[in-house]
């Protein structure tokens, strides 16, 4: 017997069937996705709080479960590449803060951490490169930080166009935050070794003002009291140092100044 309209419903309902069990199949997948991504997450923070904490060990195998489940997750990347660093292997942390970038390329505190890394390994050309990237980048809120880095990083190439560049770059660092401990120390060292005495002991002044106190910066005043013949200051910063440094390399050096 011959049902035409029936052939026709059965048709439908298995069609219906097998699209409810697609769409539940994708529903499966889609949620198993959405895990991972949480799981990326879950395991990258609580591998941040162990790098934070010292643990390196144990911050290297919660991130690299954070890139098992994700691999596109950039947070893991970067973190991975500072628990590498920690770590002395410089040669993977460079892998990772290059991934990291790659997935997130914009992010200014990925930046800002990668120009460092490169610092700290001797790159310094490439260093300042990144961290002039950073100034352009408007989400970076902190351009007093990013100067003084820069400052100190380029301070420490040997060519004089790199000292004054460090130079320009620690005042810049000053003109937003004028009580810069790192900036005004380079500044007053710097104006000493040009012979400019009197702008060095501008400086100095206005990190002696702040009261924090660094054998350093004592040495310091003592050698530019000397050079401006002021020996009643002179023994003012050499009888501080020997008071509150004693011990130090710095001291030692200032007791052989007269």
């Amino acid at each position: 017997m011959y049902y035409p309209r029936k052939q026709y419903t059965d048709v439908w309902v298995v069609i219906i069937i097998a699209a409810m069990i697609i769409l539940l199949g994708g529903c499966v997948s889609a949620q198993k996705e959405a895990n991972k991504v949480d799981l990326a997450r879950i395991y990258a923070e609580i591998g941040l709080g162990h790098l934070r904490n010292g643990r390196s060990d144990l911050a290297k195998e919660r991130l690299h479960k954070s890139i098992e489940n994700n691999p596109n997750y950039a947070p893991a990347h970067h973190y991975l590449a500072q628990v590498y660093f920690q770590l002395g292997n410089r040669e993977q942390a460079r892998q990772y803060y290059e991934s990291a970038l790659k997935l997130d390329s914009s992010n200014p505190f990925l930046q800002n951490n990668y120009a460092v890394f490169l610092c700290d390994t001797g790159k310094i050309d490439d260093a300042e490169m990144w961290f002039l990237k950073l100034a352009d980048n408007i989400n970076y809120s902190m351009p007093h930080s990013l100067y003084e880095n820069l400052g100190n990083c380029v301070y420490r190439g040997q060519s004089p166009a790199q000292k004054m560049r460090a130079e320009t770059y620690f005042k810049r660092a000053l003109s937003y935050e004028p009580t810069l401990i790192i900036s005004l120390s380079k500044m007053a060292e710097i104006n000493l070794n040009k012979g400019e005495h009197f702008k060095a002991r501008a400086y100095l002044e206005r990190f002696m003002a702040l009261e924090t106190y660094t054998p350093e910066m004592l040495l310091l005043g003592v050698k530019v009291e000397k050079q401006l013949g002021d020996n009643e200051m002179m023994a003012y910063y050499k009888t501080l140092l020997m008071e509150r440094f004693g011990r130090t390399i710095q001291a030692e050096q200032a007791s052989r100044i007269e």
